[in-house]
């Protein structure tokens, strides 16, 4: 799949989400989406179809990033050198703006969770991640380093922060384990976990 391809098919799956979250906001109960004619079973089931499509297309834009930056490694002295940094500039402008395309999903996906917990005190935590996601999507073009590496920068600590906050309410451990870096699908693995203990919990 080429790049206006893969955008195009991004970008969809953003608006699918934001369908959903129209949805729910249409509700008479937004407290209780269960008692609200809403089908929790299939949202659920959809929300993690879009979190494993994240997770997919987050890897292979670090992939892509990573393949390109050794290729103009191995070709920036070679004669050849010019043609492939236009290569190199050219692919790296494009993975960025997929990289911010997935950051709108992944903003758009904790939107949706957000609204399904609320009337829960953790909404006000996940209202606190999808703001720093949008701060992290409106900062502009990352860098080369930040591309391969797909971390959430700065925002990452805000997020961890608000995550931090969600645990002694949630009752489900949503921190990243030893060693383990916080990227956009390690965090929406976290917030699905806690989705996921927030509706058990109302069942009970």
């Amino acid at each position: 799949m080429n790049y206006e391809a893969r955008l195009i098919h991004i970008n969809r799956m953003t608006s699918r989400i934001a369908l959903e979250r129209a949805r729910l906001k249409a509700s008479p109960v937004a407290v209780r989406p269960d008692q609200a004619g809403v089908d929790l079973g299939r949202l659920l089931g959809e929300i993690e179809g879009w979190k494993q499509s994240i997770r997919l297309w987050q890897q292979g834009i670090r992939s892509s990033a990573q393949r390109s930056a050794m290729i103009h490694a191995h070709n920036r002295f070679g004669p050849g050198a010019y043609s492939a940094g236009q290569s190199h500039r050219s692919q790296m402008q494009n993975l960025r703006k997929l990289h911010q395309a997935t950051l709108r999903t992944a903003a758009e996906l904790t939107g949706l969770i957000r609204d399904l917990v609320a009337g829960n005190p953790v909404a006000d935590a996940l209202e606190g991640i999808a703001h720093a996601l949008s701060n992290l999507m409106d900062s502009g073009p990352v860098s080369d380093a930040d591309l391969e590496a797909m971390g959430l920068g700065a925002q990452g600590q805000v997020i961890t922060a608000s995550i931090r906050q969600i645990d002694p309410a949630s009752g489900a451990d949503l921190r990243p384990g030893p060693g383990q870096g916080l990227d956009v699908f390690t965090l929406l693995l976290a917030l699905f976990t806690l989705l996921k203990a927030v509706q058990q919990k109302r069942r009970t």
